[in-house]
């Protein structure tokens, strides 16, 4: 039975930048969780993206392709 995981954008920022220095410790972490679902709140969507990520096309496109996996949900935050 696949469990619900929330992330925050360090998680993110860490497997999206080979240069970063929790990028290893990253992509471990997705192999772990990658068959559950895995929450993605829109404030931490928004920090990963407003930082040097939309200055890199090959790393946005990458983003995106993680993004459009089913198992990935975007939460609102709007009543928060």
């Amino acid at each position: 039975m696949a469990s619900s995981i929330l992330t925050d954008s360090c998680f993110w920022l860490g497997l999206i930048d080979p240069n970063d220095q929790y990028h290893d410790i990253s992509n471990n972490i997705l192999e772990l969780i990658e068959n559950n679902d895995i929450l993605f709140p829109w404030p931490c969507l928004y920090e990963t993206i407003s930082t040097h990520l939309t200055r890199r096309r090959g790393r946005m496109i990458y983003f995106e392709k993680i993004l459009s996996r089913p198992n990935i949900t975007l939460v609102e935050d709007d009543t928060y």
